[in-house]
């Protein structure tokens, strides 16, 4: 499994829209690209940064997707701008362990 980590910086003035706009545009068009697995998008709570994580069975998938994302236009009318988006392996993983206090 492949991630991207995409970082847009968010337009205060229109961050009331991020999210439906996230939900009803972008994962749609994510959902659709080869490879494409799960997807989580995160906002700062100041509201002016959002972090999307989207793994993607391969490489050559995340890259292909990476691509398409930095060839696409800016536009200043939009309620972010692309900052980054880069292609990253997992290194380390972990989740909480049980709650072994009651075990026998």
């Amino acid at each position: 499994m492949v991630t991207l980590l995409v970082t847009m910086s968010i337009d205060p003035r229109r961050a009331d829209v991020v999210p439906s706009l996230l939900r009803d545009d972008v994962v749609a068009w994510v959902r659709r690209q080869r490879g494409f697995c799960s997807g989580r998008w995160l906002c700062s709570e100041d509201r002016t940064l959002c972090l999307g994580v989207l793994d993607f069975v391969g490489a050559d998938d995340a890259r292909a997707v990476a691509e398409l994302l930095r060839a696409g236009p800016g536009h200043p009318a939009r309620a972010w701008q692309l900052d980054s988006v880069v292609v990253a392996s997992e290194i380390a993983a972990t989740a909480r362990p049980p709650d072994l206090r009651g075990a026998g």
